[in-house]
């Protein structure tokens, strides 16, 4: 936060503002496996984007075959 302040004290002065338990990237102190969880649902959502809507079987099955291809 002291090198924010230094760059921009503007912006450590809004971080500083909001509540940390918000900062949930920040204090967060699992394991990542190799990638943050957001980026790996926003990447499926993308692939499976129109296939959401479909019955959890055909869903099921859709995501299998992309899978395996």
């Amino acid at each position: 936060m002291n090198n924010l302040e230094q760059y921009n004290a503007g912006a450590a002065q809004y971080l500083q503002s909001i509540d940390s338990k918000l900062w949930v990237m920040a204090f967060y102190s699992g394991l990542y496996y190799g990638h943050k969880t957001s980026n790996v649902v926003e990447s499926t959502n993308k692939v499976f984007c129109k296939d959401r809507e479909l019955p959890i079987l055909d869903l099921l099955n859709k995501i299998w075959n992309y899978t395996m291809a």
